[in-house]
C-alpha cells in the first residue's frame, strides 16, 4: 500500500504544467521539496494506521477466547478493543434549548432547568468522588510480594499492627477530601434554598406586602413534580453523608476507624505546637492554629451526623422571599408528593421497575422538608399514613455499597406530626417487620434467583434471534420496530428488578448484623454471575442493536412529535388565545423542538418541565388518552436513550467488595464440588471486577494500591480455595488410578455415581482473567504435576516407571501434555548433587577435604557411622542427570565464593603487623641469603610461626596463623572442585561416545542418507545425528581450561600496586606449612582414637591452594628461591644426627630411651609429611604450568597470535582454535557446557548469586 501511494506521489510530482508556463529553478526546487514533505508526512500516516489496523486485528484474535458451555465472545466482554457509547452528546446551552417567543416562559423553563440539572451534577459528584473516599477508609493495601516470584506467601486477609503515624498520613490524604465535602454541603443548601425560592415566585401568595403577588406565568394548575423531587435529591445527598459519617450503632466501621484518625490527627497538631522549637523545623506554627480552627469547623459540620437538620432549619425566608408562610408552596409539595407517591409505590416489585425505590428516600426527605420549614400547616394524615405504610413494603432502601435508608427510622425522627397519625405499637413495630421480611427472604431468594435464570434463559434465546433491520421488509417495519423495542428493553427491566432484589437482602443482612446462611450466600454468588451474564449478552449484541436503538428513537421522536403536532394544529384552530395558551403553545414548541435532536440530559430535563405546563391539570388542551400516549413515548425514549446508564446501574456488583471475605472462601469450595459448572467462575471474576469502579476512588492510600489489593487477595483465594484443592485432587486420582492393583478402594465409576467427579471441566476452561492477571488452570495443574513428580522421582529413582505412566494417564484423562524430565531410570553412585553443591559451596569447602591423586572428596565429619564421598562418577552422573549446563554455572559459583576468600586474605596479608613481621624477614632473607646458602632457615619459620601465636586465639580457639591456612585449604578444595567437574565432564562424554567404534574415521550418516535416496524427513534427522556426534567427538578431544580461567581473572587485580601487600605472600608459606603439617600429624593421630572429630588422613586442598595463589602472584620463583623444603630436609637430617648421637652417648640410661623413641618417630613422621607435602604442591604446580613465569607466557600468548594473523593474511580464514571451536559448536542447542565461552572479563563481571537458588 505504502508503495502505491508513493508511486501516485511520484507522477503527481512528475505531472507537467498545464498552462505551460515557465517556472523557475527556485520555484521548482520548493515545489519538489514541498512534495517529498508531504510524501513523507502521508507515507507515515499510512504506516502509523496500517499499524494500528494490525494491532486491533491481532486484539480480536486474541481477545476471542472460548469458554465451554458458552458463546466464544462472553468471555471477552472486557478484551475487545471495540466499545460502543451510545451517551449522545451536543454543543447547546439552556438559553438555546428553551427559545420560544414567549420570553417569560423561557426564561422560567431555562431557571427550572438549569436547577435540575445542577442537582443531577451534584448527586454525580457525590456518588462518583466523594462518596468513595470514604467508603473505602480504612481499606488496607497489599501484602508485599517476592519480586522475582509473584505468588503470594502469605495470607492477605491478616493484617499485621499498622506502623506508628500511618493513621495521620492516611488521615492527611483525606484532608482535600473532607475540604471538597465541606463545599458540596454548602453549595447544595444553596441549591434547596434557591428552589425553594423560585418555586415561592411561581406561586406567590396574594394580597401580601412582603413579596409581588402576581404570579410569573399562569400556574395555578401545574404540578411541577421534577422540580419537587429534584429538591428531595438534594436532601437525600444530605443525609447520605449523615449515614456515612454517623451511621447507626453497631455499624460504625469505616466511619468509626475514620473518627479514630480524625482524633489522632488532632493530637498531632496539638504536640506540633506544643512541641520545642527546633523538633518540627519544617512546621509553620502561625499557620496550625488557624488550620486546627478550620478543622473544629469541618467537624462540627460533617462528622456530628446533623447535615440534614441544619439544612432544614436554616432560614428560608428573605426579605423578598418569605417561605415559611407561602400556603401555596406548602399545598403544592404535598400534591406533588402525593403524585409521585402514587406513580413509584404500584411500581415497588414489579417489572418496569427501574429506579423507583431509589426514588422513594426524596419523598421521604420532602415530608421531612415540609414537618420543618411549614410548622404552621398541617400534615395530610393520609399522605402521610400512606407514607409510613411504604416501609412495610421496602423495610431497608439500598443506597450505595453497605449505606442503607430505614424509612421509618427517618420518619420518625424528622417528621414531628407522625405520632398523630401512627399508632406507638406501630411506630415500634420496625424492627419486627424487617425482622419476619428477613426470616422469610432466603427461601423467596433461592426461588427468585432460579425464576430469573428462567427468564433471562428465555429473553436470551429471544433476543439472539433478532434479526437486522435491513432483512426487514417497509410494511413489516413498523410492527417489528414496536414488538422488539419492549424485548431490547426487558432484559434491562428484569435485571432491575432481580438487582434490587439482591441489594435488599444485602442491605437487610447490613442492618440487622445477622450473619447469611450458606445457601443464601451460594445465591448470592449465583445472583451475581447471572447479572453479569446478562450485561454479557448485551454487550456481545451491540453491535447489532446500536443501528436497531437509533432507529426506535427516530421512531418514538416521530410518534411523540405527531402527538404534539395534533395538539398544536387543534388549539392553533382557536384563535381566542389567553395568556395560560400561549404559555401551553410555548411549551408544546420548546417540546417539539426537544424531540428534533438528540436524547441528551438536558433536553430530557427541558421537556420534563415544558410537559408539566403543558399537561395543566383542568384544561382541554391534551385529552387523556394523548396525554398517557405521549408520557409512554417519552418514557420509552429516555429508556431507549439510558439503555447503556440503566444496564450499568441494573448489573451493578460493586456491593461484593465487602462481602468478598465471606462470599469467595464459600462460592470456590462450592465451585469445586459441582465442577460441571466451572464456566461460571469467570462470570464471578466480572462480577468482583465491577468494585475497580469503587476501589479506584480510594484516597488514604497511593494510587493503584487497593486496585493492587483486591487483585491480591482474589488471586490467593483462587489459588488456595480453587488451583491447590484441585492439583492435589488430580494428583490424587492419577495415584489411585495407577495404583488399582493395590485395591486401595473402588475406582469403579457405576458404583461410585454420587461421588463421581469429572474434575476435567476445570481443565478445559480457558484462561481465566483475574482483574489484570491470566490465570490458565491447565498450565498451572502442568506445572504442579511437572515439579511433584520430578522432585519425587529424584528422591525415588526406581519410581521412574510409574511416574511415566502417571505422565500418560494424565494425558488420556486430562489432557495435559506433561514435559518429559529425562531422568535416569535409576543408579547407585549418584552421591550428593552438584546442585547442592555448587548452591553451598561455602559449606562444602569447609566440611569436605581433598584427595589430589584420586580426585576425590571425604566428609570431615558426621553424626552417621559412615562419612560420604564424591569423585568423578558422581560428577558425571549429576552431569547426566541435570545436562552439561550445570558446568557453567559452577564456575561461575566458585568465582564468587573466591571472590570473598581473596579479600579475606588480602585483609590478613594486609594487617600492619603481618606485613611488617613478613617485609622483616624479606630484607633478613635478601641480606643473608647468601650466608644461608640461599636457603631459608627453618628456625626463622618457626619463630615467624610462633610471633603470630602470640596475637592470641579466635573465639573457635584457633590461632589466626591457622585461619589463614583453612582459608587458603578451602581456595584449593574449590580448585578440586573444578578440576572435578571437568573430569565428570569428560567422563560424562566418554559414555556417551563409546559407542562410536572409531573416533579418526567418522562417515557422515547425510550422505549416507542422500546416496540412499531417502525422505527429507530422514535427512534432517541424519543431519541432526551428524551434528550431535562431531558435537561429542570434539568435546571429548577439546575443553576449555577452567584453571587458566580462574588465574586470568584474577591476576590483574592481585598483581596491581594497590594489592602490593599481597606479594609478600611467598615468605609466610614456610611458617604455613610447618602449620599445616601439625594438623595434619594431629588429625592421622585421631584416626585410631575412638573419638574421631577432627581425624583426617589427607588434606590435599592446601598444597592446590598454595599452587594456585602462587601462579596468581606470579611467585614461583620467589617461593623456589627460598629452597625451603631442602632446608626442611637438612634440618630434619641434623635433628637426626642428633637424636643418632644422643643416643650413642646415653645407652646406658634407659629412662631416655622411651622419650628418643617418640622423638624419632616424630622426625620420622615430620619427614614424611613434609615429603608428600613437597610431592602434592609439585603435581598441583602442574596444573598452572608453573614451568613458565608470567613474562614468559605472554610472550608465548603473543607468539601464537602473531602466527594466527599471518595464517589468515596468507592463505585466507584459517580454521578455528581448538578452544574456540570448543566454546562455540556448529550445533548451538547441544553445546557443551564445559566448553565456555565466558572470557575472564565477563566471569569478572557476573553479579553475586542469590543465597539461595532452588533446583
Amino acid at each position: 500500500m505504502c508503495d502505491v501511494i508513493m508511486y501516485l506521489f511520484k507522477c503527481m510530482a512528475k505531472r507537467t504544467n498545464p498552462k505551460g508556463w515557465e517556472v523557475s529553478g527556485f520555484d521548482e526546487g520548493s515545489h519538489t521539496i514541498a512534495i517529498e514533505k508531504e510524501q513523507k508526512a502521508y507515507l507515515t500516516f499510512i504506516s502509523d494506521y496500517s499499524a494500528q489496523l494490525a494491532a486491533t486485528k491481532e486484539a480480536l484474535s486474541v481477545g476471542n477466547l472460548s469458554t465451554v458451555g458458552q458463546d466464544s465472545s462472553d468471555s471477552s466482554m472486557y478484551n475487545s478493543p471495540i466499545d460502543w457509547n451510545l451517551t449522545p452528546h451536543e454543543h447547546t446551552n439552556f438559553l438555546q434549548l428553551a427559545k420560544t417567543e414567549n420570553v417569560v416562559l423561557s426564561k422560567v423553563i431555562v431557571v427550572l432547568s438549569v436547577l435540575c440539572f445542577e442537582v443531577k451534577q451534584l448527586k454525580k459528584e457525590l456518588h462518583d468522588v466523594l462518596l468513595p473516599p470514604l467508603l473505602l477508609y480504612g481499606e488496607e493495601g497489599p501484602v508485599p510480594e517476592d519480586p522475582n516470584d509473584k505468588t503470594v506467601k502469605i495470607d492477605p486477609t491478616q493484617r499485621e499492627e499498622p506502623l506508628q503515624g500511618e493513621a495521620q498520613v492516611k488521615m492527611g490524604r483525606m484532608l482535600s477530601t473532607v475540604h471538597k465535602l465541606t463545599g458540596f454541603v454548602t453549595r447544595v443548601n444553596d441549591t434547596v434554598k434557591h428552589i425553594l425560592w423560585q418555586l415561592c415566585c411561581l406561586y406567590p401568595i396574594p394580597n401580601t406586602s412582603r413579596q409581588n403577588d402576581t404570579p410569573v406565568i399562569s400556574i395555578q394548575n401545574v404540578h411541577l413534580s421534577t422540580i419537587w423531587e429534584a429538591l428531595g435529591e438534594c436532601l437525600v445527598m444530605l443525609y447520605t453523608l449523615d449515614m456515612v459519617f454517623f451511621p447507626p450503632q453497631g455499624l460504625e466501621g469505616t466511619s468509626g476507624k475514620f473518627r479514630e484518625h480524625w482524633d489522632q490527627y488532632k493530637r498531632l497538631l496539638v504536640s506540633i505546637q506544643n512541641a520545642a522549637s527546633g523538633q518540627f523545623p519544617d512546621a509553620d506554627r502561625t499557620k496550625l492554629k488557624p488550620f486546627e480552627r478550620l478543622m473544629q469547623k469541618w467537624e462540627g459540620q460533617l462528622l456530628e451526623g446533623v447535615i440534614l437538620r441544619n439544612c432544614l432549619r436554616q432560614d428560608f425566608d428573605s426579605p423578598q422571599v418569605h417561605v415559611s408562610q407561602n400556603y401555596i408552596v406548602a399545598e403544592e409539595l404535598q400534591t406533588s408528593l402525593r403524585s409521585l407517591l402514587n406513580q413509584i409505590e404500584p411500581k415497588i416489585g414489579k417489572l418496569g421497575e427501574v429506579n423507583h425505590r431509589q426514588r422513594l428516600p426524596s419523598l421521604y426527605c420532602l415530608a421531612a422538608l415540609f414537618s420543618s420549614v411549614f410548622r404552621s400547616r398541617e400534615f395530610d394524615r393520609k399522605l402521610l399514613k400512606q407514607l409510613w405504610e411504604t416501609h412495610r413494603k421496602l423495610p431497608v432502601i439500598n443506597i450505595i455499597a453497605q449505606v442503607v435508608w430505614v424509612p421509618d427510622n427517618f420518619m420518625k425522627r424528622f417528621i414531628s406530626d407522625l405520632d398523630k397519625v401512627v399508632d406507638k405499637k406501630l411506630l415500634a413495630s420496625g424492627g419486627v417487620v424487617r425482622q419476619q421480611y428477613l426470616q422469610n427472604t432466603p427461601q423467596a431468594f433461592a426461588q427468585e434467583v432460579a425464576d430469573f435464570r428462567h427468564k433471562f434463559t428465555q429473553w436470551n434465546i429471544r433476543i439472539s434471534n433478532i434479526p437486522n433491520v435491513s432483512d426487514v421488509g417497509f410494511k413489516n417495519l413498523s410492527g417489528f420496530l414496536s414488538s422488539h423495542t419492549n424485548l431490547i428493553l426487558q432484559g434491562t427491566l428484569q435485571a432491575f428488578t432481580f438487582s434490587n432484589t439482591v441489594k435488599m437482602l444485602v442491605g437487610l443482612h447490613t442492618h440487622m448484623k445477622k450473619p447469611i446462611t450458606k445457601s443464601a450466600a451460594l445465591n448470592l454468588c449465583r445472583a451475581a454471575e447471572l447479572l453479569q451474564a446478562l450485561r454479557a449478552q448485551y454487550k456481545r449484541r451491540w453491535s447489532r442493536l446500536t443501528p436497531l436503538l437509533s432507529i426506535i428513537y427516530q421512531r418514538l421522536q416521530y410518534m411523540a412529535l405527531s402527538t404534539l403536532s395534533t395538539v398544536k394544529k387543534r388549539m392553533s384552530s382557536d384563535r381566542r388565545y389567553t395568556a395560560k395558551d400561549l404559555d401551553v403553545l410555548a411549551s408544546l414548541e420548546i417540546m417539539m423542538n426537544m424531540f428534533q435532536g438528540p436524547s441528551t440530559e438536558a433536553r430530557r430535563i427541558v421537556s420534563r418541565i415544558a410537559f408539566h405546563i403543558a399537561s395543566q391539570v383542568g384544561t382541554k388542551v391534551m385529552r387523556e388518552d394523548e396525554t398517557q400516549q405521549l408520557a409512554g413515548v417519552v418514557k420509552k425514549a429516555e429508556a431507549i436513550a439510558e439503555i447503556r446508564t440503566w444496564l450499568d446501574q441494573a448489573t451493578d456488583t460493586t456491593f461484593l467488595y465487602w462481602y468478598r471475605d465471606t462470599l469467595m472462601p464459600l462460592y470456590l469450595s462450592d465451585l469445586l464440588t459441582h465442577p460441571a459448572q466451572a464456566p461460571r467462575l469467570q462470570y464471578m471474576l466480572y462480577a468482583l471486577k465491577d468494585c475497580l469502579k469503587l476501589v479506584g476512588n480510594g484516597r488514604h492510600l497511593e494510587k493503584g494500591v487497593l486496585e493492587k489489593a483486591i487483585e491480591q487477595q482474589t488471586y490467593w483465594y483462587i489459588r488456595s480455595r480453587l488451583l491447590e484443592p484441585l492439583s492435589n485432587q488430580v494428583e490424587t486420582d492419577l495415584r489411585l488410578s495407577i495404583h488399582t492393583h493395590l485395591k486401595l478402594d473402588d475406582r469403579n465409576p457405576f458404583k461410585q455415581k454420587d461421588d463421581l467427579i469429572d474434575l476435567t471441566h476445570f481443565i478445559r476452561l480457558p484462561a481465566v482473567e483475574i482483574f489484570t492477571r491470566t490465570v490458565d488452570i491447565r498450565a498451572h495443574l502442568r506445572h504442579y504435576l511437572d515439579q511433584t513428580f520430578y522432585n519425587l522421582n529424584t528422591v525415588a529413582l526406581h519410581d521412574w516407571k510409574t511416574y511415566g505412566d502417571m505422565r500418560q494417564l494424565a494425558r488420556q484423562k486430562y489432557g495435559i501434555e506433561m514435559t518429559e524430565p529425562h531422568l535416569p531410570s535409576q543408579t547407585l553412585e549418584q552421591g550428593i548433587d552438584v546442585l547442592e553443591i555448587m548452591r553451598n559451596i561455602k559449606v562444602f569447602v569447609s566440611e569436605y577435604y581433598y584427595n589430589l591423586n584420586n580426585q576425590i572428596f571425604i566428609q570431615q565429619q558426621s553424626d552417621n557411622k559412615h562419612l560420604d564421598t564424591i569423585n568423578i562418577r558422581h560428577v558425571s552422573n549429576s552431569i547426566r542427570t541435570h545436562g552439561v549446563g550445570i558446568m557453567n554455572t559452577t564456575v561461575n559459583f566458585t568465582f564468587q565464593f573466591l571472590r570473598k576468600k581473596f579479600y579475606i586474605f588480602s585483609q590478613f596479608l594486609g594487617d600492619e603487623y603481618i606485613k611488617g613481621k613478613l617485609i622483616k624477614e624479606i630484607r633478613f632473607y635478601r641480606e643473608q641469603k647468601h650466608e644461608l646458602d640461599q636457603k631459608y632457615p627453618h628456625e626463622r619459620a618457626e619463630k615467624v610461626s610462633r610471633s603470630i601465636r602470640k596475637l592470641g586465639m579466635s573465639e573457635d580457639g584457633v590461632t589466626y596463623l591457622d585461619k589463614f591456612r583453612i582459608v587458603i585449604t578451602e581456595i584449593g578444595n574449590a580448585m578440586g572442585y573444578i578440576r572435578m567437574i571437568r573430569s565428570g565432564g569428560l567422563h560424562c562424554t566418554s559414555n556417551a561416545i563409546r559407542f562410536i567404534p572409531d573416533l579418526e574415521d567418522i562417515f557422515s550418516f547425510r550422505e549416507l542418507g542422500e546416496e540412499s535416496q531417502l525422505p527429507h524427513e530422514t535427512l534432517d534427522s541424519c543431519k541432526q545425528l551428524d551434528a550431535v556426534i562431531s558435537d561429542l567427538v570434539t568435546n571429548f578431544a577439546e575443553g576449555t581450561d577452567y584453571f587458566k580461567l580462574l588465574v586470568d581473572v584474577f591476576v590483574d587485580e592481585v598483581r596491581s600496586q594497590k594489592n602490593r601487600h599481597m606479594h609478600h605472600f611467598y615468605i609466610i608459606i614456610p611458617a604455613l606449612t610447618l602449620c599445616f603439617v601439625e594438623h595434619l600429624i594431629n588429625a592421622k593421630d585421631k584416626m585410631n582414637k575412638k573419638n574421631k572429630n577432627g581425624s583426617a588422613f589427607t588434606d590435599d586442598g592446601f598444597a592446590m591452594g598454595i599452587a594456585y595463589i602462587l601462579k596468581l602472584l606470579d611467585q614461583y620463583s620467589a617461593f623456589d628461591s627460598l629452597h625451603w623444603f631442602q632446608s626442611v630436609r637438612e634440618k630434619q637430617a641434623k635433628d637426626h644426627n642428633k637424636l643418632r648421637e644422643d643416643r650413642r652417648i646415653s645407652r646406658a640410661d634407659s629412662k631416655l630411651d622411651q622419650t628418643m623413641e617418640f622423638t624419632q618417630r616424630r622426625i620420622e613422621m615430620l619427614h614424611k609429611e613434609f615429603k608428600l607435602l613437597d610431592f602434592s604442591l609439585s603435581s598441583a604446580r602442574i596444573f598452572f604450568r608453573a614451568d613458565k613465569t608470567a613474562a614468559e607466557e605472554a610472550e608465548e600468548h603473543k607468539q601464537k597470535a602473531g602466527k594466527e594473523e599471518q595464517t589468515k593474511s596468507e592463505g585466507g580464514q584459517s580454521d578455528p582454535p581448538a578452544d574456540e571451536t570448543a566454546a562455540t559448536p556448529a550445533n548451538p542447542p547441544s553445546r557443551s557446557a564445559y566448553s565456555s565461552d565466558l572470557t575472564p572479563e565477563q566471569i569478572a563481571r557476573i553479579p553475586e548469586p542469590p543465597p539461595d537458588i532452588p533446583i
